[in-house]
């Protein structure tokens, strides 16, 4: 069986989150090959910072939080298409 294990962190690291995705990873790892697909960064576009300064109220935070989720699922989409 294989499993794709996605984080915006590094998975080996223990220091994040406290722990939770280093000690998740490799519980993954004695029942399965695993394929990391981590580090995704979380970076607004310069499109949404200027649009914020124009509109009053934007809900920048939520816009933010869509884009990068969409640009997630393309990176993790062609990862796993490359497997």
């Amino acid at each position: 069986m294989k499993i794709a294990f996605t984080t915006v962190f590094d998975p080996k690291n223990v220091q994040n989150w406290s722990g939770t995705p280093f000690y998740m990873s490799n519980a993954f790892e004695q029942v399965a090959d695993v394929e990391y697909i981590s580090n995704l960064k979380n970076k607004t576009p310069l499109a949404y910072k200027f649009k914020k300064s124009f509109k009053k109220g934007y809900l920048l935070v939520k816009e933010r939080a869509y884009v990068s989720i969409l640009k997630w699922l393309k990176i993790i989409q062609n990862k796993l298409q490359n497997a």
